[in-house]
């Protein structure tokens, strides 16, 4: 038995061979042979499997909020709008988003406590590492309150491209900056009520109705005849006035007694019982007989509330006047 332990063991037979394993494993002679029941080569660890990442979120945050009020004018009290402008921006670079809406809250710490705020709804998309800037207007009626609110916050909610929704609120509140008082709008300065029409402008003081605030003008342009000779004249003129006094019938009339039996005349048309104060009624031209004479410097005028004749008379009497031949 002792020779046998050289046989190679190629030539043993397989059943031999699993008996001579057995026994010598039982022994413990065989140090480089595996024992076990399997296989003899070592399993190989099975391959790891690769875990995806976790999706990254956008990340939106509001910044670069300027908030004012101003006093909404025709209200009493005055009610109060406030205004605030500011920027959302995507600042985490990896996903775009949807603002979905931006909740505006303003308020005031001190006593009486007042707040009032609003949710506006945006659905609008800002892509990755990009912006916005929105301008909200809150308005508070002063029938709710009367106290001035003076800080605002902001809370964003938004969804990710990736389908990852998130908020963001501002971490302190911005202050409001006061509102500009309006000045005072002065009262209206009423128009003052003429006193009544006097029968008789004309008294031992002088006339009570109206005066003459200038020159007469007259100008004329001759009409030439066959013969050379001038054979009428084409006239007008201006008639400056101060009319203190009210107009009961709405009407004036101003005459310019040219001689001759003719005039220049013009109506002016005004508010019932108004004072005009100071006008230059302008007469528009006339064809009046014989030629234009430069030399005059004066000229008798009539001014009639209503019609002349029939009307009240403001004024009859010469004036200075100033003809002009052309």
């Amino acid at each position: 038995m002792k020779n046998a332990w050289l046989f190679p063991l190629a030539v043993i037979r397989p059943h031999a061979q699993r008996m001579l394993f057995a026994g010598l494993c039982a022994t413990g002679i065989v140090l480089s042979i595996s024992c076990g029941g399997g296989s003899s080569a070592p399993t190989p660890a099975p391959p790891a499997t690769a875990v995806a990442p976790a999706a990254q979120g956008a990340a939106v945050v509001v910044s670069s909020i300027v908030a004012t009020t101003e006093y909404i004018p025709g209200t009493a009290p005055l009610s109060v709008a406030y205004w605030s402008t500011f920027t959302v921006k995507e600042t985490g670079g990896a996903s775009g988003a949807t603002i979905s809406t931006i909740l505006m809250h303003i308020q005031n710490r001190t006593p009486p406590v007042t707040a009032a705020e609003k949710t506006y709804t945006v659905n609008e998309k800002i892509t990755s590492s990009g912006s916005k800037t929105y301008t909200f207007g809150l308005f508070v009626d002063a029938a709710s309150t009367t106290v001035l609110l003076n800080e605002v916050n902001f809370l964003v909610s938004y969804m990710g491209d990736n389908g990852v929704p998130g908020s963001f609120s501002t971490p302190a509140s911005t202050r409001i900056s006061a509102p500009t008082p309006i000045a005072a709008t002065p009262a209206p300065t009423p128009t003052p009520t003429p006193s009544p029409a006097p029968a008789n402008c004309f008294t031992a003081n002088g006339n009570i109705c109206m005066s003459m605030a200038g020159t007469v003008t007259v100008s004329c342009t001759d009409v030439i005849g066959n013969l050379g000779y001038a054979i009428a004249s084409n006239c007008s003129a201006n008639v400056p006035m101060n009319i203190t006094t009210g107009i009961a019938s709405g009407q004036i009339t101003v005459k310019v007694v040219m001689g001759g039996g003719e005039d220049l005349r013009t109506t002016i048309v005004i508010l019932p019982n108004t004072a005009p104060g100071q006008l230059t009624a302008q007469i528009p031209t006339a064809r009046l007989s014989g030629g234009c004479n430069s030399t005059s410097t004066s000229h008798n005028v009539e001014v009639s509330d209503g019609p002349n004749p029939g009307g009240r008379l403001l004024f009859a009497g010469g004036v200075t006047s100033r003809s002009i031949c052309r």
